[in-house]
């Protein structure tokens, strides 16, 4: 994995205040969110707003819990992608610093693993947007990375069905 920046790191821009309806959607995905989780995949056709649904959620979760939330948008992936170009997008779009003198994927681990003073891990949500067309690749990524970070918890929104819990 190289150290470069994704195109257009970042959740999308959101204004809380522009969303309407969908509250049942939305606390089914908080309470996922809350109770531990690990993976909650949002399921359904192209333009159903699967995109905008996840960045609201996480706003929300984020600015009640201040829980860090990282996005990584999949969509500039060609088709069947393989798991070091997901893995990529993902460093391009975690990792704010130079992380030379480790690997991309100890970076990765390091920015996504939080843990308190006591030792605890800590909850970090990793957003991966339009899993759809990469859905071996981005699978076997999220699979090693829940395995190697306790505290995290996976949001994927895709067209088409690739494990997890569901809320669509």
């Amino acid at each position: 994995m190289s150290p470069g920046r994704a195109a257009a790191p970042g959740p999308p821009l959101a204004a809380a205040s522009d969303f309407v309806g969908r509250e049942k959607k939305l606390e089914k995905i908080g309470m996922a969110l809350l109770g531990g989780t690990r993976l909650v995949t949002l399921i359904g056709a192209g333009g159903i707003g699967k995109t905008r649904l996840a960045t609201e959620a996480v706003h929300r979760f984020h600015k009640a819990r201040r829980v860090p939330v990282h996005w990584v948008r999949l969509a500039v992936l060609p088709r069947g992608a393989d798991a070091a170009a997901v893995e990529e997008q993902i460093a391009g779009s975690v990792i704010e610093a130079d992380f030379s003198g480790r690997s991309a994927w100890d970076a990765v681990l390091d920015a996504l693993g939080r843990r308190d003073a006591p030792g605890r891990n800590r909850q970090t949500i990793l957003v991966m947007d339009n899993c759809e067309h990469v859905l071996d690749g981005a699978g076997r990524v999220i699979a090693d990375l829940l395995d190697a970070a306790p505290g995290l918890t996976v949001l994927a929104t895709s067209r088409r069905r690739s494990g997890g819990s569901t809320s669509n």
